[in-house]
């Protein structure tokens, strides 16, 4: 039985979706208290409860203590378990991102334990654009082809947006059966290609393109990324509710990567349910920023908050990764056969966190050599992620 402190570390829901998705990968059941202890409304909330009931439902596995405010959680996965087409509601505007990010794994890597030759299918409906949390540009642009290139593909389409407190967006995946493979991605080259793309719903096209305006305004006058070509795209997204959002994603040179195309059989499809040609046979780096609406936040206000944290990114010169995605990348390397590297431009406290939870299920060593110690001007600095 594993022993998790779910208050250890930056203390969130990261701790029991990883916990989740290596307890039915590895049949290692776990424990874990003081869920969440670090957030102002600890405990179970109804997106960390889907994780664990999808999984129930999925899987077979059996849970003690899953509801929503519990603090302690027993979770005992099944034996055996077939893959087969998966939907689930969470009900809420609770992130479908994070759940998909919880399934992806199981359903790619028990798919090629049973020698499955066929995608699975899984239909989550829930948020689709969410503060702290993965949103559909994020997902599609950045997410999907660092896990392809892990050698976890999937095919994204998001046909109906979901915002909060209404929810109601739509998820779906086409997963193929996959095992994940190491790689190193230590360096970053130049910028050579910037995509916006701005999302609108119930709400006029002139804020799209006002978000689109911003971020083009302050490319211009950037000095890493005025000569980079821009791609921007305007999606009108059916939802129940009203929202807008903006995506950046720069596609860097990758001179490191001698892998083979990252993004595979997954082209990927845009909220408007249009395909996304693939990415070139060697395609570049990728890193990704979301600005999300509200009410009283002005479209230019959107723009500034995906913009500046690509400033953020950018400011690290020899980040291959992002601050999002190093955590996210960390499990299916822990998984792969094989030692892997990569460069973050922050060593986040998710991303420490997040060692901790995997050395606690797997025997692999997994080092985060910081370029300097924190400091108050840098309280997450750069570093070498290892996994060996």
């Amino acid at each position: 039985m594993v022993e998790l402190d779910g208050g250890e570390g930056e203390g969130g829901g990261q701790i029991l979706r990883t916990a989740l998705t290596l307890s039915v990968l590895t049949g290692r059941p776990f424990r874990i208290d003081r869920i969440r202890a670090n957030r102002d409304h600890p405990g179970l909330r109804p997106q960390h409860l889907a994780c664990v009931e999808a999984l129930v439902a999925l899987t077979g596995a059996q849970a003690q203590g899953a509801e929503v405010g519990s603090r302690t959680l027993r979770f005992e996965p099944s034996e055996g378990f077939e893959i087969r087409p998966f939907e689930y509601d969470i009900g809420t505007a609770g992130s479908t991102g994070l759940l998909l990010q919880t399934l992806v794994p199981i359903v790619a890597i028990q798919g090629a334990k049973l020698g499955l030759t066929h995608s699975t299918t899984l239909t989550l409906r829930g948020g689709t654009y969410n503060l702290a949390a993965p949103s559909w540009p994020f997902l599609d642009r950045v997410w999907r082809v660092h896990q392809a290139r892990v050698g976890l593909n999937c095919v994204l389409r998001s046909p109906r947006a979901g915002y909060y407190p209404r929810g109601g967006g739509l998820l779906e995946a086409e997963i193929p059966p996959g095992r994940p493979r190491p790689v190193t991605l230590t360096q970053r080259g130049r910028p050579q290609r910037v995509l916006i793309d701005a999302v609108v719903s119930r709400l006029p096209e002139s804020i799209g393109r006002r978000l689109i305006q911003r971020v083009q305004t302050r490319l211009t006058d950037h000095p890493q990324l005025g000569e980079a070509e821009i791609v921007d795209r305007l999606v009108q997204s059916p939802s129940d509710g009203t929202g807008c959002a903006v995506g950046i994603t720069v596609e860097f040179e990758d001179p490191t990567s001698d892998d083979c195309d990252p993004a595979g059989e997954s082209p990927g499809v845009a909220a408007s349910g249009q395909t996304i040609p693939p990415p070139s046979p060697s395609p570049p780096l990728v890193a990704g920023f979301v600005g999300l609406g509200r009410p009283g936040k002005s479209s230019e206000a959107v723009a500034d908050e995906a913009f500046d944290q690509l400033e953020d990114h950018l400011a690290a010169p020899h980040a291959a990764i992002d601050r999002y995605s190093g955590d996210q990348l960390l499990l299916p390397l822990a998984l792969a056969s094989g030692c892997s590297r990569f460069r973050v431009g922050h060593a986040t406290g998710h991303l420490l966190t997040n060692v901790r939870t995997l050395c606690a299920f797997l025997e692999r060593t997994i080092r985060v050599e910081l370029d300097h110690p924190p400091s108050p001007d840098q309280p997450e600095p750069p570093a070498l992620v290892v996994v060996e």
